[in-house]
């Protein structure tokens, strides 16, 4: 069961319930990156509302720990909080976009205020924006941890988000 940080009921019945369940916890996704692609198209730039290092996960690599969970025994009742193999700023992961793609991109933080506005512009719930509000201020310690749970369990070190980046890198040139 891929879920988020914090359990709800669906994590509680399996825990109750007697099949074997195997919980992949992510903090952060490298394909969240695909939220900049029309901005880096349209104007070689990338906004975010805060800067704190992140070990974002690649999709293969929560991928191959799902198959792993699947098709190996040991894995009945683990919970696996699954991370990249480094923590970067979105200042760094645009530098290294901008690397796959052959462009200079330029990154501007955004203030609260900022945020909000361009989040109310694209017509986001308040929900969720004070959700993001609170992840750019105030993102949760785990987010910016490095965890060998990827090597761990599938054998071979996890995805850096410069691959991730090249393996992408169409999605973002015009």
């Amino acid at each position: 069961m891929l879920s988020g940080w914090d359990e709800t009921s669906v994590e509680e019945a399996l825990r109750a319930g007697d099949l074997g369940w195997t919980q992949l916890r992510c903090v952060e996704f490298m394909a969240n990156a695909f939220d900049w692609a029309e901005s880096v198209r349209r104007e070689g730039v990338v906004r975010v509302f805060g800067n704190h290092p992140g070990a974002v996960v690649h999709e293969a690599d929560i991928a191959a720990v799902a198959v792993a969970a699947l098709v190996e025994d040991g894995h009945a009742g683990e919970t696996y909080l699954l991370t990249g193999p480094e923590a970067l700023t979105p200042e760094q992961r645009v530098r290294l976009l901008g690397a796959a793609i052959g462009r200079e991109l330029r990154f501007e933080e955004l203030s609260e205020e900022e945020y909000r506005a361009s989040m109310r512009a694209a017509g986001v719930d308040d929900d969720l924006i004070e959700f993001g509000v609170r992840l750019g201020a105030e993102p949760p310690q785990a987010a910016s941890v490095v965890l060998p749970t990827v090597e761990r369990v599938t054998g071979r070190p996890g995805l850096t988000f410069a691959a991730w980046a090249a393996e992408h890198a169409a999605a973002f040139r015009n």
